[in-house]
């Protein structure tokens, strides 16, 4: 669907500005910031000057507290004020569902027009259900890619530690699925 990229980035950044507010912390973007919107607003404006494939989703890749995470939030926010289906998932809720082996959460999140998961790589990859050792990342990137489900997702992971972590065959699909952004920069936390 393509949209106006001055209205998707300034709905991205109100989104932030009121992420931020229930935080008790005021918005101040800066020209890193700044970029990161543009850039992901230009893909979901399925605009022709964004620097990438239009067809593949995102990966935020950075440092601790340069605002993958604000962004990614406020990204989903937007997708769903313009009438898509998009849910944000942070890396530990998608292990618990598989955890506790709630299939209809998991299958919502593998159909899902748009998913965004937060912090990948941040936990242990695998979870033990009843003996049976399960990579829920793995499990759902397979799926999405094999069903060319748009994917968006936030790491401090290198590509070398997504291999070490992932696989091989993971890494390579997320470099099939998603275009890699890095945010760089200082934490934004204080």
């Amino acid at each position: 669907m393509k949209s106006d990229v001055a209205w998707v980035e300034n709905d991205i950044l109100n989104n932030m500005k009121i992420i931020l507010s229930y935080r008790h912390k005021k918005f101040i973007p800066n020209e890193l910031i700044n970029k990161a919107v543009q850039y992901v607003s230009q893909w979901i404006a399925f605009d022709d000057w964004f620097v990438g494939d239009l067809y593949k989703g995102i990966m935020i890749r950075g440092s601790v507290g340069v605002g993958k995470t604000l962004i990614m939030q406020a990204t989903t926010a937007t997708l769903q004020h313009m009438g898509s289906k998009a849910v944000f998932t942070h890396i530990s809720d998608l292990n618990e569902l598989y955890r506790q082996e709630d299939r209809e959460a998991i299958e919502n999140l593998k159909h899902i027009n748009v998913l965004a998961i937060d912090d990948v790589g941040m936990y242990a990859p695998i979870v033990n259900v009843y003996g049976n050792i399960i990579n829920p990342f793995d499990d759902i990137i397979d799926f999405r890619y094999r069903q060319n489900k748009a994917t968006m997702i936030t790491t401090n992971l290198t590509a070398e530690q997504i291999k070490e972590m992932f696989g091989l065959r993971t890494l390579d699909r997320l470099r099939e699925m998603c275009n890699d952004y890095t945010l760089t920069g200082k934490s934004m936390r204080a």
